[in-house]
């Protein structure tokens, strides 16, 4: 039975990868599993539940931060001695080599993301050699890694999910709060995306989208919440905004803990590069239809006029086709909403996760524990140290 767990989180800034780890924290404490975790002091460092023992190490971009940040994983497993680490991508698994070296621990690394077809080789070795297993969040990455190198018995593939109960249904009273908290009219119509705003996530063509929406939707809004993690995207997401004329109708705000009190404000959620991800579930979860980029692997999320609107790439005229058509159609919107709400409520609650997780964290101690308990008869008989 396992009795703690020590997450690894590097970095740790209000995104996808992040909330879902920390979804973990409480139906994990209900059980009665002591939770540890260390991270960098990330912008997500003042929303840490309070049900978990938190150890920070500060944020430096040089190599002496992965020094600090290794000893201080060590340092934790060999004060509170947690049956296991559940690192949560390979930054945070690198830093535990450390303490998995010295006291034996075993550790899950957790990839939120695929990967590029020539970076393959490459991470499936990393993961065989640094983890004792591997979870992923889709099939397609638990098929891929295994074709190139990565044991069966060491890769599972656990969708994500999110916690349904954070994501009550949006009453009146609360979309009007929201939207006099984000200087929004109650007749304004408005699109909200929430992404980290980086080269990838298409928020330039969201932008593009948005000012052909305006051309049929005068009052329609877009807001947007996110943070650029360093590589100067959102700068020049700004100075788009002053060029095209648009920051009077695009609001743009940092990455948020508080995501609910965004959505009650939304009539249609838009997240360019597709139709997958934490941000879309959380969506969904609250009754939002999506516009996004069709995802061509299973299992799908958002399904096509049920849950949401999808395009084929994330082109600006594809983009603002949809929006238009959800914004002016809002009786469609609402019944799609419901849908996507119901999806996730039936499919992506964290409560059907969380039994295949403690299947894996039992396996996983349990293999280590044979694996010693091999060893250490072998060394005795051997009059070797124990």
């Amino acid at each position: 039975m396992i009795k703690s767990v020590l997450l690894v989180l590097k970095p740790f800034n209000l995104a996808g990868s992040e909330r879902s780890a920390m979804n973990l924290v409480k139906p994990l404490s209900e059980m009665g599993i002591h939770v540890y975790l260390v991270a960098e002091r990330g912008s997500f460092a003042p929303f840490i539940p309070k049900n978990i023992k938190a150890f920070l190490v500060p944020v430096e971009k040089n190599k002496s931060n992965n020094v600090l940040f290794e000893k201080k994983v060590l340092e934790v497993v060999e004060k509170y001695n947690p049956d296991l680490i559940h690192a949560h991508g390979r930054n945070a698994l690198s830093c535990c080599q450390l303490a998995r070296d010295k006291t034996g621990i075993p550790v899950i690394s957790h990839e939120h993301m695929g990967y590029k077809k020539e970076e393959y080789d490459f991470v499936a070795l990393q993961l065989g050699n640094y983890a004792d297993r591997t979870i992923t969040v889709g099939p397609k990455s638990t098929r891929k890694l295994i074709e190139h190198g990565l044991g069966i018995n060491k890769v599972i593939s656990i969708l994500n999910a999110v916690d349904v109960k954070d994501f009550p249904i949006v009453k009146k009273s609360d979309r009007n709060y929201s939207r006099k908290f984000l200087k929004l009219k109650r007749s304004h119509k408005v699109i909200l995306c929430l992404s980290r705003i980086v080269e990838g996530k298409h928020i330039d063509k969201l932008i593009k989208a948005f000012k052909l929406v305006l051309a049929e939707v005068d009052d329609a809004r877009l807001v947007i919440a996110g943070d650029d993690d360093w590589d100067n995207t959102k700068p020049k997401i700004e100075e788009m905004l002053k060029q095209e004329g648009l920051c009077e109708k695009v609001l743009l705000f940092p990455a948020q803990y508080d995501i609910y009190k965004f959505h009650c404000a939304a009539d249609v959620f838009c997240y360019p590069p597709i139709s997958k991800g934490m941000s879309v579930m959380e969506a969904m979860a609250s009754g939002i239809p999506v516009v996004a980029t069709e995802s061509k692997v299973k299992p799908f999320l958002v399904e096509h006029n049920i849950s949401g609107l999808l395009v084929s790439s994330p082109d600006p005229f594809k983009l603002a086709e949809n929006l238009i058509f959800l914004l002016n159609n809002q009786e469609i919107a609402r019944k799609m909403g419901l849908a996507a709400r119901e999806k996730i409520h039936k499919q992506f609650n964290i409560d059907r996760r969380i039994p295949k997780l403690l299947e894996v964290y039992e396996q996983v101690t349990a293999d280590k524990q044979s694996k010693y308990s091999k060893i250490i008869p072998y060394l005795a008989a051997s009059n070797l140290p124990v």
